[in-house]
């Protein structure tokens, strides 16, 4: 984890920023180290430069601690502070899915045509609401394939990585340091209960996460938290499209990726728009059309890009069409605070 991140990191419990112990550093690097909090003594490790801020009800949380605790020969009290979380047993289900997929999770979208071809146009529409200078958080991470290129385009500003799952994370920490990125740090932590002070950040974006999550609210709650007034959420996520069963039908024929979604698999514009307004977001979103990934997959590069083109300049023309494509890019604005 880069030194100039550790001051960001907050307990929950207590309102206290979290005191850390550097154990091992190197150059701007703490490679071990512990976060704690002199209110309530919970403690979280960081390790392999990466924090690490699950508590024991998740899956493997209490196993890596204790990891931990023996490798440095350390004395901690093992703190559980119980969840009051209903939504733990989903949230294990995902932690464990993307564990098992974290190996070849890159590969199978960056060979995807049709993944490069959307995050290319996804963070375009991005670009055009990131500030310079400032903190990016990225909530769903995964193993950094939209973190790396804005690591790469923003290279003044602190890049925080958050997933749940600890072998996305070290994949995603893996290529970052492949890449030579000394702007980036990573943490294991969950979405709806991040580890941060309020107002830390001028962006925050979840590509996905809101698909994957038992409360999509919850993390717009904490996004909404963590941003500066007028800061900006900024996501992707399946619509709700009448057209949806066409890509579900070619999913079982030929799966163009493997996924777990939660309870909220697709997603609308009103509900983004009613779930912003009680999280005090004020949520724009508006689909993309895109002829099937399994199509744009089988055609050469040149060919899928002019395919990939056609079909969404000529998909946001056409009346109820442009309203029914596959994903939704979603820009938010924090407009007040809370009290």
């Amino acid at each position: 984890m880069k030194k100039k991140d550790l001051s960001f990191f907050y307990c929950r419990s207590c309102n206290k920023s979290l005191e850390i112990k550097v154990i091992d550093s190197k150059a701007d690097d703490v490679q071990e180290g512990i976060f704690s909090c002199s209110g309530c003594g919970q403690w979280y490790p960081l390790t392999e430069r990466i924090g690490f801020f699950l508590k024991n009800d998740y899956s493997f949380a209490e196993e890596f601690r204790q990891r931990f605790v023996k490798r440095h020969a350390l004395k901690l009290e093992n703190k559980n502070c119980d969840s009051e979380q209903l939504s733990i047993k989903e949230k294990n289900k995902q932690i464990e899915f993307f564990n098992i997929e974290s190996d070849c999770y890159t590969y199978v979208h960056t060979m995807s045509q049709f993944v490069r071809l959307l995050d290319a146009q996804l963070l375009k529409f991005w670009g055009q609401y990131i500030l310079e200078n400032g903190v990016i958080i990225d909530l769903g991470c995964g193993t950094g394939m939209r973190t790396l290129p804005l690591a790469g385009q923003y290279t003044n500003s602190n890049i925080i990585g958050v997933d749940i799952s600890i072998g996305m994370i070290r994949v995603a920490l893996k290529h970052a340091q492949d890449k030579g990125l000394n702007n980036i740090s990573f943490i294991v932590a969950d979405a709806d209960n991040l580890p941060f002070a309020a107002e830390i950040t001028e962006t925050v974006i979840g590509p996905g996460i809101l698909h994957h999550v038992p409360e999509p609210k919850a993390v717009l709650r904490e996004a909404q938290r963590v941003l500066k007034t007028n800061g900006c959420y900024l996501g992707i996520e399946n619509n709700r499209s009448v057209f949806r069963f066409v890509f579900d039908f070619l999913q079982k024929i030929k799966p163009a990726w493997r996924e777990e979604a939660g309870r909220h698999p697709l997603i609308s514009v009103e509900e983004l728009i009613r779930w912003g307004k009680e999280e005090l977001l004020e949520i724009s979103a508006h689909s993309r059309v895109f002829l099937p990934p399994q199509l744009i997959n089988s055609l050469s590069l040149n060919m899928a890009e002019k395919v990939f083109n056609f079909s969404e300049n000529t998909g946001r023309w056409l009346p109820f069409i442009r309203n029914h494509g596959g994903m939704l890019f979603i820009q938010g604005r924090k407009i007040v605070s809370r009290d």
